[in-house]
């Protein structure tokens, strides 16, 4: 192990002594959000190392503009995609800033993600909803960390500790996909060793003990505050959205068109002097993601149907 560490140390040294920084319009910088590690409103977070938040991490970058390079990799019509550095790129366009400073590598799309789960991982400010969903995505994308001793292999290539990564694997290989959806949407703090309990239990018992895992939440007072109408819409617009793809599914409703937020606004009141755009579009995608799930074949039907 120690002989494969030094070795992954060496060539990444190479690699970055051939690094070369580019300036790059960002109309030229292509952005896959859906396999950013990060999910969820992660412009909520606060910087562990620094204790800075969304407001003044995009402050300073309109101020003082991109020093810390993002990283990218070539993409069709001579444009890049983005790897890591989302935060930076979010910050950088709603400064308005035409172009931003680059480091373009050439990557397969396992080496992507792994460069963005270790920029997170390294500041410490990944969470572990957010990694347990960037690992598995790379375990369904490559059969080598499916193989006996892959957890192992993972856990070096990101560069964190195997016991760590299998706990995160088996609770997105036994959880029911609903509720690790609901995990990494959660709009209160779900603990790993909470869902990693669930995992355990058979899948018919996992959707009572989810929901035990919710209440113990609500009943503490986790979403007290000004803000906890906002946890209350995300609530309604999820449910909402579950409840509209389930009567898809079901065949008793045609699908539903137009706009989230216009079906969202149709359906649900929402405070109109506190809610601002980035609200709705929040709320929109918890109601979208509700949808989803509400359209997805449960458990028993998979069986049927593969029977």
């Amino acid at each position: 192990m120690a002989k494969l560490n030094q070795k992954n140390k060496e060539e990444k040294g190479k690699n970055m002594a051939n690094d070369k920084m580019t300036w790059i319009a960002l109309t030229d910088i292509v952005v896959r959000p859906e396999w950013n590690a990060r999910g969820g409103d992660w412009t909520k977070a606060v910087d562990p190392e620094t204790g800075e938040g969304w407001e003044q991490f995009a402050a300073n970058i309109k101020e003082n503009g991109v020093k810390v390079p993002v990283e990218a990799r070539p993409a069709k019509g001579g444009k890049v995609e983005l790897v890591s550095g989302f935060r930076r790129h979010k910050a950088a366009t709603e400064a308005g800033l035409k172009e931003i400073p680059v480091i373009v590598r050439e990557l397969s799309e396992e080496e992507a993600r792994l460069a963005n789960i270790r920029e997170n991982t390294a500041r410490q400010n990944l969470r572990g909803a957010d990694l347990a969903w960037a690992l598995n995505e790379l375990v369904k994308e490559n059969p080598v960390y499916r193989q006996a001793g892959g957890d192992t292999l993972l856990a070096t290539h990101v560069g964190l500790g195997q016991p760590h990564v299998s706990k995160l694997t088996k609770i997105m290989a036994d959880t029911k996909v609903g509720i690790t959806k609901q995990w990494r949407d959660a709009t209160v703090p779900i603990s790993i060793r909470e869902i990693y309990a669930v995992a355990g239990l058979p899948k018919e018992k996992q959707d009572a003990a989810w929901a035990e895992v919710l209440g113990a939440k609500s009943a503490n007072g986790a979403s007290k505050g000004p803000n906890a109408w906002k946890d209350a819409v995300r609530k309604k617009a999820h449910d909402f959205g579950f409840q509209l793809g389930t009567l898809v599914r079901l065949e008793l409703i045609l699908d539903v068109k137009g706009d989230w937020r216009d079906v969202l606004e149709a359906a649900i009141k929402m405070p109109g002097e506190k809610c601002k755009i980035n609200d709705k579009i929040s709320f929109a995608k918890h109601l979208e993601n509700g949808y989803e799930e509400g359209m997805a074949d449960p458990e028993e039907e998979k069986v049927e149907k593969t029977a």
